[in-house]
Parts: structure tokens; sequence; C-alpha cells
């Protein structure tokens, strides 16, 4: 009986353990700026759909950070729960094919398993509503574009940085 409470114990421990978080994004502002700007997962295999994008509650329709926030997304599936939230998931299955779903839709478990994130297409925006820079981060295999950068861009008033860790990313941003 008691090898047997032993291996239960230390099975469950391992199993507890192995679980990891796949794809995670943070986007980590560290500025007196609002962050606006449209957010995309895909398929890293041609032809690269699913393609997943938030709908935003954001009156501007943008993904938006507010200033001095940090905010992670663990999965696309607990996206609700995240400091700055996404309730909404828009998932592009090909050119002509969109549909839109809840983030605790099974649809949305299945699709976590295939998309990596891919940009992050922003500007940062003061209190008055003017634009001061604009950037576009992410990963170069899943939008290629010609300014999209993997580990930093540097504007004028604003320095970002996209790092990934394995399956985690980090988006900074922070004041020159």
């Amino acid at each position: 009986m008691k090898k047997i409470i032993v291996l239960t114990l230390l099975f469950l421990g391992v199993f507890c353990f192995s679980q990891n978080q796949n794809n995670v994004l943070a986007i980590i502002n560290k500025t007196s700026y609002t962050i606006q700007g449209r957010l995309g997962a895909g398929n890293p295999n041609p032809p690269y759909y699913p393609f997943v994008i938030p709908v935003s509650t954001s009156p501007s329709g943008l993904y938006t950070v507010p200033p001095h926030t940090d905010t992670k997304f663990d999965s696309l599936n607990t996206s609700g729960n995240a400091i700055v939230p996404v309730y909404q998931w828009t998932v592009v299955s090909s050119p002509q094919t969109s549909m839109t779903y809840p983030y605790t839709h099974p649809i949305i478990s299945n699709v976590m398993n295939i998309v990596k994130w891919a940009y992050y297409d922003f500007f940062t925006v003061d209190n008055q509503g003017n634009v001061i820079d604009q950037f576009r981060m992410g990963d170069p295999v899943l939008s290629p574009s010609s300014n999209t950068i993997v580990y930093g861009q540097n504007m004028p008033n604003i320095h970002a940085e996209w790092v990934q860790y394995a399956d985690y990313i980090a988006l900074t941003v922070y004041e020159n």
C-alpha cells in the first residue's frame, strides 16, 4: 500500500510539473504612452492558416495596452483572464473565410496548438491622442515585412524589443 501511495504521488508530481506553457506572449509597456495596434498569431507552416486576431473592446478597434501596464497571454483560451483581456478571437482559415469565437470556445483551444505569435503592429499615443512612434515587431517567418524586427527597434522617443525564449515571447516597450 505504501508503494502505491508513493508511486501515485510521484506520478502526480511528474504530471503537474510536466505541464508547460506554450506560446506565451508578454507585453510590457514601461512608457507613459498608450500602445495601440494590431496583434496576430498564425500557423508557422505554409499556407500559414489558421491566423488569429483579437476582437478589440477598445473604441479605437485596436488592441490597446495602457501606460505602465504589463499583460500576458498564457494561452488563447485564457486570454479573457489577462490584465488587458481579449474576450473574442477572429480565426481566419483562408483568405475568404473567417469566424469570430469567444476565448472559451473549443475551436480556440484547438487553434492555439497550431499557431504562434506573429506580430504586434503598434504605435504609441500620448494623452492628447498624438501618435509618438510606430513599430512593427514580430516573427519574420510569420509576418514577413521589411520592418519586422525580432530583437529591437529604436525610434526617437521609444525603444521596443521583441525577444523570444523558446515558446515565451516578451515585447518590452520603454522610453529612451
